[in-house]
């Protein structure tokens, strides 16, 4: 039969189905595209956790390189104030409480603003040999002894 004479007869799809379903299931267009739309949405959901994932450990690297928070750093701060009661700069309380700088750095700042201490200007204080620290602090008088019951297990001064 030539192909002239093949298509000279009308076509039978029924016929056409049959054959081609011999050659296995095929997929249409619309349902490739559907699978691709879904495989990119897959694709970018897993980019995106990835990311999460990667800020995730880059900020515990961070806190992990910064160390965390010292447990009872403040206590160790307040209590060698109390025991001293005298002007501290910032380096004498380092070397007091055995705290990395920044820890007591952080404190003194936190415990001023928060009106725990007295902060004054050092008359020692020369600006080309930065010898002597600018800023002086001590406990103010009112907490001397809250810290001091606190410290016994008191209920704190009232």
């Amino acid at each position: 039969m030539s192909w002239r004479d093949r298509f000279a007869q009308p076509i039978d799809f029924a016929a056409l189905a049959v054959e081609r379903s011999k050659k296995g299931w095929r997929p249409t267009p619309a349902q490739k595209a559907a699978w691709a739309k879904k495989r990119a949405a897959a694709k970018r959901k897993a980019v995106a956790a990835a990311a999460a994932r990667l800020k995730e450990e880059r900020k515990a690297a961070r806190a992990e390189k910064h160390g965390a928070a010292t447990p009872g750093a403040s206590e160790k701060l307040l209590e060698a104030m109390r025991l001293g009661r005298g002007w501290y700069g910032v380096g004498d309380l380092e070397a007091l409480t055995g705290l990395k700088r920044g820890t007591v750095h952080g404190l003194v700042h936190k415990f001023h603003k928060r009106g725990d201490l007295e902060r004054t200007k050092n008359p020692a204080f020369v600006r080309a040999g930065f010898q002597e620290p600018e800023w002086l602090y001590r406990l103010r008088p009112e907490m001397q002894d809250e810290v001091r019951d606190q410290a016994e297990g008191g209920a704190g001064a009232e």
